[in-house]
């Protein structure tokens, strides 16, 4: 096995896979008489293939690559001493 990707690596590594999976799905959507532009009947094993790649890749974008910096948020204390679960009213 090769090395372990660092976060930046690995989310550069999965950007390029789904931009390939769309590139290769362009080719294999519904045609006439029911079936897939390359001929396959529908649904296509490459088309499915190519869905499940993007499914996968976007997951662990989603897990790895952040959006957005998100606020720490802290319990906080009741009159009685103990963690208020409940969030803040406005």
């Amino acid at each position: 096995m090769g090395k372990a990707l660092d976060r930046s690596a690995l989310a550069a590594y999965a950007k390029a896979r789904i931009r390939a999976a769309h590139d290769i799905q362009q080719w294999h959507h519904p045609d006439r008489f029911g079936l897939c532009a390359c001929g396959r009947p529908r649904p296509c094993t490459v088309a499915a293939a190519c869905l499940t790649t993007i499914a996968r890749y976007q997951a662990t974008l989603a897990l790895t690559d952040t959006t957005m910096p998100m606020p720490t948020i802290t319990p906080r204390k009741t009159t009685s001493g103990a963690a208020d679960d409940r969030p803040p009213s406005a």
